[in-house]
């Protein structure tokens, strides 16, 4: 039985228990703390045994070098692939492997933003210092000068030019200083210039001379209210449509808004419309596949270039399909476009048609030669000659009945040794440069915009020459990887539309070629193979 006292025996045998007895996991989750086990003879007890333990057994490697965090890593790595090491052990060895690393990126990260955070402060520090600097300079500067008159300004405000937005017109008036200034005059005419279709619906309207054109349109502009000094000229067409100009660019800025345009055709009649001037341009060899007359060909064109559906108003082939050579894959396309910017574009950066890119120039104008006689600058249809004049031999038949072509004879030169339409003669080179006096534009390589730049005559194009008939029977040198090079330089035949009277509309169309024919059937001939480029 207990008598209620001590035992200090008793007590002291219990503390000796508790402190020989090992640690259990128990006892580490009741106090919190992890009490290390006793140590025993084997055990390390500072950084150099541990080094020397790790070393020996070729768990720290390289030996002697500075340990580093990636060196503990893989010698944990190490340690969870040694033998007698159990799975779970194996797995906490590798985790804490894998911590260790993501600490030392973390902490990477971190010095590398401290030190880019403190250079980008003091870079910002001294650019603002210099931007105060230079502020205080330049008004140091300014307080030298003595302030100007308010008379002064205001003259100044006065010849200052109005700012506005950069239209075709404004251009034209105050073209680059690089353009050509009659080049420029001429462009500012055709910003003018407006042609109007459908007429004949009109009896009344239609039957009217130039003058009585003119008196009806400015009647029509003054009850519409429209803005400018009204109609320069009207002069009907031959195709039944009328050419007009207007005295200032104001009433042509007016012409431009549709609802004008609409309020102006009804007023005329019932089917007046307004003609949209479109621009020509050469795509050379392009895939025969293509269909002219097929709309689809046009939008699938359009949309693989990024173009506007309708851009692309009309294709034709220069030479007649029934012209082309056995085996032929590829031939000349002429592309009408409807936008100075779009076919500026083209020109530039070429076009995709058929999964192949195709060099695309501006179409220069050529003289012009008649297919009867062989003269210069009069279509067929216009031809006084009573007869045929053959472009081979100069022999009084059409050319496409010559029996002899191949003695050659020259209509213009009268010497033997080259077609009448032979590129290379004299009297064609000639006349071809009496064409680029008259037409500065074929020194440009693009069509004279809003933009600068199309204002720009290349360098090789200063003094245009059609290629002549060796350069164009020239072998291309690497068909295989540059078929689409053949040809280059090759102009296409064109009308030159500035030998007709200043009102002509100057816009080739789909029939241009059958043209000299319409009208004068007696004098048709065929025509000869150089005006366009071999294999076109």
């Amino acid at each position: 039985m207990s008598t209620g006292t001590s035992n200090p025996e008793g007590r002291k045998t219990r503390e000796n228990i508790a402190a020989n007895r090992p640690i259990t996991r128990n006892e580490t989750k009741r106090t919190g703390v992890a009490v290390p086990p006793p140590s025993t003879g084997d055990d390390i007890r500072d950084a150099t045994q541990g080094r020397f333990f790790l070393e020996e057994r070729l768990l720290l490697c390289p030996t002697g070098e500075p340990t580093t965090n990636s060196s503990l890593i893989a010698c944990l790595h190490q340690i969870s692939n040694m033998k007698g090491a159990t799975k779970p052990v194996a797995s906490a060895v590798r985790a804490v492997a894998f911590l260790i690393g993501e600490l030392e990126e973390t902490a990477v990260n971190e010095i590398v933003r401290d030190a880019v955070t403190t250079q980008l402060n003091e870079l910002t520090a001294d650019v603002k210092l210099l931007v105060n600097d230079v502020k205080e300079k330049i008004d140091d500067h300014m307080k030298s000068f003595p302030p100007a008159s308010n008379v002064n300004t205001a003259d100044k405000s006065h010849h200052q030019p109005p700012r506005g937005p950069r239209t075709y017109a404004n251009v034209l008036v105050s073209p680059p200083p690089h353009a050509n200034p009659k080049l420029a005059a001429r462009e500012g005419i055709r910003a003018r210039q407006f042609m109007l279709e459908g007429l004949e619906g009109s009896p009344k309207v239609s039957q009217m001379s130039a003058p009585q054109l003119k008196a009806e349109f400015n009647r029509i502009l003054e009850r519409l209210g429209a803005k400018g000094k009204g109609v320069r000229s009207a002069l009907p067409q031959k195709h039944k449509g009328v050419l007009f100009e207007t005295e200032d660019d104001s009433l042509a800025n007016w012409m431009k808004v549709e609802e004008n345009r609409v309020a102006f055709c009804n007023a005329i009649g019932p089917e007046v419309v307004f003609k949209s001037r479109v621009y020509n341009l050469i795509a050379h060899n392009v895939a025969i596949a293509i269909d002219t007359e097929n709309q689809r060909h046009r939008e699938e064109i359009c949309e693989v270039n990024h173009l506007k559906e309708d851009a692309i108003v009309a294709m034709r082939w220069i030479k007649p399909i029934q012209r082309r050579s056995a085996g032929q894959k590829t031939a000349h396309l002429i592309l009408l476009f409807n936008d100075v910017d779009t076919a500026n574009r083209s020109i530039a950066n070429g076009l995709t048609v058929c999964s192949r890119r195709v060099r695309v120039e501006k179409i220069r104008k050529e003289p012009i030669r008649c297919l009867k006689c062989h003269g210069w600058n009069h279509y067929a249809n216009e031809c006084i000659s009573t007869t045929d004049t053959c472009g081979n031999c100069a022999e009084k038949h059409r050319t496409n009945l010559c029996t002899q072509p191949q003695n050659k004879r020259c209509v213009s030169c009268n010497v033997q040794g080259h077609a009448s339409w032979s590129r290379e003669c004299p009297i064609f080179l000639k006349k071809v440069d009496e064409c680029n006096q008259r037409n500065p534009e074929n020194a440009l390589q693009f069509i004279p915009s809003v933009e600068p730049w199309t204002w720009t005559a290349n360098p090789e194009d200063q003094q245009y020459r059609p290629r002549t008939d060796a350069q164009r029977n020239e072998p291309n040198r690497n068909s295989n990887s540059h078929s689409h090079d053949k040809n280059r330089g090759a102009t296409a035949y064109v009308e030159d539309w500035s030998a007709h009277p200043p009102y002509t509309w100057d816009v080739a169309e789909p029939g241009n070629w059958a043209h000299q024919h319409q009208q004068a059937p007696q004098a048709t001939q065929t025509a000869p193979p150089s005006p366009t480029p071999i294999n076109a």
